[in-house]
């Protein structure tokens, strides 16, 4: 899904390559610091994200419950939830 990709691997990315503020890029280096509270950070999203997935695909859930069958859209919300969870795991991971 496209639209988790901007929501959340974006401010991953931007953070990584220090875009993510407004102030004179630094090197990655400095920014250490700052790694263990982004991350805590993006884990706390990704739980409210797989809790409720319903407010990050707002729009895609709202076109498949129009144009799917309620087995296909019932189908959509599962894999939705078991990607969340995955992504989830995969970024708690040590």
């Amino acid at each position: 899904m496209a639209s988790f990709g901007e929501w959340f691997y974006e401010k991953v990315m931007f953070f990584l390559i220090s875009k993510d503020t407004n102030t004179t890029n630094l090197p990655n280096r400095f920014r250490t610091s700052e790694m263990l509270d982004k991350v805590e950070q993006w884990i706390n999203e990704l739980q409210i994200a797989a809790e409720h997935p319903n407010e990050v695909f707002v729009e895609e859930m709202l076109l498949a419950h129009e144009t799917l069958s309620t087995d296909e859209f019932n189908d959509l919300i599962n894999r939705i939830e078991h990607g969340l969870v995955k992504a989830l795991e995969a970024f708690k991971r040590p």
